[in-house]
């Protein structure tokens, strides 16, 4: 048996996840716990920001690659870090980005493309 490791997250949303599988747990559904995703999605000075995974400089390593998108404008920014052609880390300031989607395409390390990684330096998004 794994020995359970003793993180506290701070936030709604892994206790609300939790919930949700202690919930599915009692309902009879077979499911493991493999933490709570840690995504931050908040509103600072009026603009929306969230963050999940490694983002920050010194965090990064030789094998990530970081891209950048800028909004005209308005205030939006967002960054991707990818490790080894997966999605590792979002930083997302200002509306308009899908911050569900990003999430759990981070908590799964979804593949990210070359014709992912140009749309999203022309588009600001991964997907259609």
């Amino acid at each position: 048996m794994r020995r359970a490791q003793r993180v506290v997250y701070g936030l709604a949303d892994p206790g609300l996840e939790q919930a949700q599988l202690v919930a599915e747990i009692l309902a009879g559904a077979a499911r493991t716990y493999r933490g709570s995703s840690s995504g931050i999605d908040l509103v600072v000075s009026g603009l929306p920001l969230f963050s999940i995974g490694r983002v920050a400089p010194d965090q990064l390593g030789d094998g990530d690659r970081e891209l950048a998108y800028r909004g005209s404008g308005d205030g939006q920014y967002c960054k991707l870090v990818v490790t080894r052609g997966r999605l590792s880390g979002v930083l997302a300031i200002g509306a308009g980005f899908d911050t569900r989607q990003l999430q759990q395409a981070v908590f799964s390390e979804a593949r990210v493309r070359a014709w992912h990684r140009w749309r999203f330096l022309l588009q600001g998004r991964l997907w259609k």
